[in-house]
């Protein structure tokens, strides 16, 4: 399922800020991933939990981010100057790429 997290119920249990090193192009991005974990009856069998039971959603965004916190559908987040901003749950379904819209 590639849906988007909009139902309280089927919002991410996780959501971070941080940063994303693209190793092709060698530029950081601050992003904020949301992530499901896998479910209670999952038997890990590698060192990696394959997408389709750790769904994964992430946001590029303009500055590092410092605290996140979900809201309804919306995340609210805080930067370094103060200023804290609302938007929509991420929505792009894997890492950010250069495509990938600020």
């Amino acid at each position: 399922d590639w849906s988007v997290p909009t139902a309280a119920d089927a919002r991410p249990k996780f959501l971070i800020g941080g940063q994303y090193h693209h190793q092709g192009s060698g530029e950081k991005w601050p992003c904020l991933w949301a992530l499901e974990p896998p479910p209670d009856d999952y038997e890990p069998r590698q060192k990696m939990v394959p997408k389709q039971h750790s769904p994964i959603w992430t946001m590029k965004v303009g500055v590092r981010v410092l605290a996140v916190k979900a809201y309804g559908d919306h995340v609210l987040l805080g930067f370094a100057d103060g200023s804290v901003r609302q938007y929509a749950m991420p929505s792009f379904r894997s890492m950010p790429s250069l495509k990938h819209q600020i």
